[in-house]
């Protein structure tokens, strides 16, 4: 398997206990989630929702910037 693109946003998915609840957490489908898995960031606002509610993630980390 290859090397995640992204590894604070694969580590928030498993901690979190998968796709369906970071999709709960932040509003948006699964497919969306899958999506920003497969690019390696996360939208900018989804990225300070998820730093609020999970705050030793940061937003830096999540949108890849």
């Amino acid at each position: 398997m290859s090397e995640p693109k992204n590894p604070v946003l694969s580590e928030l998915v498993s901690e979190l206990g998968g796709v369906t609840q970071v999709a709960a957490a932040c509003g948006v489908t699964e497919s969306a989630v899958r999506h920003w898995i497969r690019k390696g960031r996360v939208p900018r606002t989804a990225a300070y929702l998820l730093h609020t509610l999970y705050p030793s993630y940061a937003a830096a980390d999540l949108t890849g910037k």
